[in-house]
């Protein structure tokens, strides 16, 4: 297939890199900007130790969970765990 994509057809939703890069979006803005954050945490603690960045994972997991019920919950704790990130603190400690 042209795209790279056999699975997906000529037309796939991901027919192009550029719309696989930008990532999803809906039509509700809160969880488009929920989704960024999301992947912009998994970047964050991508570089980390292996032992810290699996602890993170889970903590990031829990809140993608938490998502599926209460977008708004996810998204306050989300940003809390982003600024203790940012911070130097450790957000699953």
């Amino acid at each position: 297939m042209a795209n790279g994509f056999p699975w997906l057809g000529d037309n796939g939703p991901m027919a192009t890199r550029a719309s696989w890069s930008s990532g999803p979006s809906w039509d509700d803005p809160d969880l488009t900007t929920l989704a960024a954050q999301l992947r912009l945490a998994h970047v964050r603690i991508a570089p980390m130790p292996a032992d810290s960045r699996r602890r993170l994972h889970r903590h990031l997991l829990a809140i993608t969970d938490l998502a599926k019920r209460d977008h708004e919950l996810a998204a306050r704790r989300l940003t809390s765990f982003l600024a203790d990130l940012e911070a130097g603190v450790d957000p699953g400690a």
